[in-house]
């Protein structure tokens, strides 16, 4: 007895040829409705997973790069821990850099996180308009950036034309200092002896920056004075330490940093500045007009060196450099701001006269 013929297979028979095994029709079309559904969902899973994203940090978690000009690490360095304490799965990668290039590099995407005083140039916002995008910045603190000279130097009182004064190089030696009314019938002492030799940390560094921008010095003005850079903040206090004849220009927080870990602050002294007078035939300066710069004369507005610190970020997308800079500008981020002498944006200061009896 033959076996009944399987309904998907059938034998045909082909003059001069083996036999082949062919597909029947209902085969035939089950296989084709397979392939099809195949390649349809193949292609489906191509489109709805796309190319990998760039970014994968989310408000909390993840990896990004942050620049930051040498002046502020003090405030990145002792926020790091609390802040990856807090949110373990956020990882800061930063590097310690001049302005120019902190904001350089945001502006192509380089990095995710600058730390800033200045605003974007034109030339750092078109970069970023060619990937649709604009800066975002968010004030965290209040800063200054704080003169030093050294411990034996007597001139520890400048006016801010004096200071303009030195950088244009019209006054090149500290002989050439004014005399000061030191009130009661006082006045200031002998001078240092020497040229004066201005010490920053960069040649592009936020210090310098702000100071061209304060007294509209150009770059070549700057060639008149004795000028010199050597790397960062720390070098700069460790130079003045060491030359009489040195005026250092360093960021607040590494000057006033109350944590404990800048006992070397006590190698040099820093310079109280007071507002020239702007009107003609004002009175001179006496020496209470001279402020150092503490939170106090920062949020009064009497040291005239001032200037806000910002957490900038491109637009577009909540990631982890929006939610370090939500957590600088919290109570515990601004706590940690005024620690280092800076004055926080968010949290109220206290201020306390006292007074001799």
């Amino acid at each position: 007895m033959q076996s009944a013929p399987n309904p998907d297979y059938v034998v045909a028979p082909i003059p001069n040829q083996p036999i082949l095994l062919t597909l029947s029709r209902r085969l035939w079309s089950q296989t084709l409705l397979g392939v099809v559904l195949g390649l349809a969902m193949t292609q489906l899973s191509a489109c709805s997973s796309g190319p990998p994203p760039k970014y994968s940090d989310t408000y909390s978690t993840g990896t990004i790069k942050v620049a930051a000009d040498h002046s502020f690490m003090p405030l990145l360095d002792h926020s790091l821990a609390p802040y990856t304490a807090t949110y373990p799965e956020a990882h800061l990668n930063i590097s310690a850099t001049t302005e120019d290039s902190a904001l350089r590099l945001l502006s192509i995407d380089s990095v995710q996180l600058a730390i800033a005083t200045r605003p974007l140039k034109p030339a750092e916002l078109e970069a970023m308009a060619k990937d649709k995008v604009t800066p975002i910045y968010t004030k965290i603190a209040l800063d200054a950036v704080a003169l030093v000279v050294n411990k034996a130097n007597a001139d520890s009182l400048l006016a801010t034309d004096v200071v303009a004064k030195i950088l244009k190089g019209e006054t090149k030696t500290w002989s050439q200092l004014p005399t000061l009314d030191l009130g009661e019938g006082s006045k200031s002492g002998k001078h240092q002896a020497g040229d004066i030799v201005c010490v920053f940390d960069n040649d592009r560094s936020s210090n310098l920056t702000y100071m061209q921008t304060q007294f509209g010095i150009r770059d070549e003005d700057l060639k008149n004075a004795k000028i010199f850079a050597v790397g960062n903040n720390k070098a700069v206090i460790d130079y003045v330490a060491t030359h009489p004849e040195a005026l250092g220009f360093v960021g607040v927080g590494w000057v006033f940093d109350t944590t404990g870990d800048n006992k070397w602050i006590d190698k040099v002294q820093v310079v109280a500045v007071g507002k020239s007078p702007t009107k003609p035939g004002a009175e001179a300066l006496k020496s209470y007009d001279y402020y150092q710069p503490y939170q106090a004369y920062l949020g009064d507005k009497s040291y005239p060196f001032r200037r806000d610190i910002n957490w900038v970020y491109r637009s577009g997308r909540t990631g982890l450099a929006m939610g370090y800079a939500a957590y600088m500008a919290s109570d515990k981020g601004q706590r940690l701001v005024l620690k280092l002498g800076m004055l926080p944006t968010n949290v109220p200061v206290r201020m306390v006269q006292m007074n001799k009896e």
